[in-house]
């Protein structure tokens, strides 16, 4: 799997992961993003119209259907699991 190590997601704003989001997706559609809050619960927020509970190690599951940005009409929240909620 490749690793693409960008530092400026950690405490990245919502500019900055509108930004990037697009060209860190995969071929297949998929990309797992681990930054820091509050940009993830504020991006969230902004894309999904959602503030999910999302205390520290937290995963959302995002379905991004976009070519060239985050545009917030193309993100919907799949699921939300907190750590309690992991096996």
């Amino acid at each position: 799997v490749p690793l693409d190590v960008r530092t400026e997601l950690y405490h990245a704003s919502v500019p900055v992961l509108e930004s990037l989001l697009p060209e860190l997706v995969g071929s297949d559609g998929g990309v797992l993003v681990i930054g820091h809050n509050p940009g993830l619960v504020d991006f969230l927020e902004h894309a999904v119209g959602k503030s999910p509970r999302m205390p520290t190690a937290a995963i959302a599951l995002l379905d991004c259907n976009f070519s060239n940005n985050a545009d917030a009409s193309r993100i919907q929240l799949r699921d939300v699991w907190r750590p309690r909620e992991l096996p």
